[in-house]
């Protein structure tokens, strides 16, 4: 995740094959695989993408972008082991992360989706990190219930304080084995944004949510949390 996000950059860096397997397992787009070996440059592959599929093809060409780095391939090789599962022997062998991300894509979307989520956690901004040592150690569980009321709890701090955050929901996830992640998306304030729809430029009012990250390491007792700013 060094710089910024370019799809056709993003295009240009992906082996041919890798390519070709995408368009065909995720897209079914055959007169995209048909031209994909002819293009000098792989960049070209994005003007032939249907105008309907290019939310999605860049969407995932994105979480590509966000897992090529090392810090990205660990999230991945952390998620694969968490579910026992051999990613070593199925990407280790390609040349470029980028290759090795999309790689990851196609063997597992799940895995690669949570490694995804957890890659963005990781290069949240420092300052905005408040972290309290000392907590008691040793195994634990964060159930689903309790991700449930510290999402009520965080969402009701943000109503009073500022109007916004109802609803607000959680997200789980566990790394290692023992690094516990709750990701809470609270309700912000509402947004009139312009948008294309169908190719035409509209204005919609949209209530986006907004970020909040706990992590809770189960070995070293460090709690963490991030918000945008000082809150």
């Amino acid at each position: 995740m060094a710089g910024q996000f370019h799809v056709r950059q993003v295009l240009r860096s992906l082996d041919g094959p890798l390519l070709v397997q995408y368009f065909a397992e995720r897209r079914a787009l055959p007169e995209v695989q048909a031209q994909i070996h002819s293009l000098e440059d792989k960049s070209g592959v994005w003007d032939l993408v249907p105008d309907d599929q290019r939310n999605g093809v860049e969407a995932d060409l994105r979480k590509v972008f966000d897992l090529a780095d090392d810090r990205g391939i660990a999230s991945l090789y952390d998620e694969a082991a968490f579910h026992k599962m051999d990613l070593h022997s199925l990407i280790d062998d390609l040349d470029g992360l980028e290759n090795k991300a999309l790689a990851a894509l196609l063997t597992n979307e799940g895995v690669f989706d949570k490694a995804a989520t957890i890659r963005q956690a990781d290069a949240l901004h420092g300052r905005s990190w408040k972290r309290w040592a000392g907590l008691p150690c040793g195994e634990r569980l964060i159930t689903q219930e309790m991700g449930d009321r510290l999402a009520y709890v965080v969402g009701e701090f943000f109503f009073a304080k500022e109007g916004r955050g109802r609803p607000c929901t959680s997200e789980r996830l566990l790394r290692q084995g023992h690094i516990h992640y709750v990701f809470l998306y609270p309700a912000d304030h509402t947004k009139h944004v312009q948008i294309y729809e169908s190719g035409k430029l509209g204005s919609r009012v949209q209530r986006p949510a907004f970020d909040v990250v706990f992590t809770f390491n189960t070995l070293d007792g460090i709690l963490s949390v991030w918000t945008a700013g000082n809150q």
